[in-house]
């Protein structure tokens, strides 16, 4: 499973909200993890168990480079996180079971 651990030189998320799709409609929530889903790609190349491939490089990636990252763009304001349910009821499974 591939999973971004860090990322520098480029915004970890791309924001669509606020532009069009291809339809013409406006976006209004869509959010993109670059740095997990550039994570993920890489994985197919790289390979799970006895592969063995060690590293992958990325060329042309869409990705908009920049001198500094911001600190917060990957985090997610709880209010609007839509895991937010499920984490509530793993952890009054988890108060259960105590």
């Amino acid at each position: 499973m591939g999973v971004g651990i860090g990322y520098a030189g480029f915004k970890g998320v791309e924001d669509y909200r606020g532009g069009k799709d291809i339809f013409d409609r406006q976006f209004h929530s869509s959010q993109i993890n670059l740095t997990d889903g550039l994570a993920t790609a890489t994985n197919i190349t790289m390979g799970e168990g006895s592969q063995q491939q060690p590293l992958a490089t990325i060329k042309g990636a869409p990705v908009t480079f920049v001198n500094r990252i911001d600190k917060d763009e990957l985090k997610i304001d709880i209010r609007t996180d839509l895991y937010k349910p499920l984490y509530l009821k793993i952890d009054k499974l988890m108060r259960n079971k105590t």
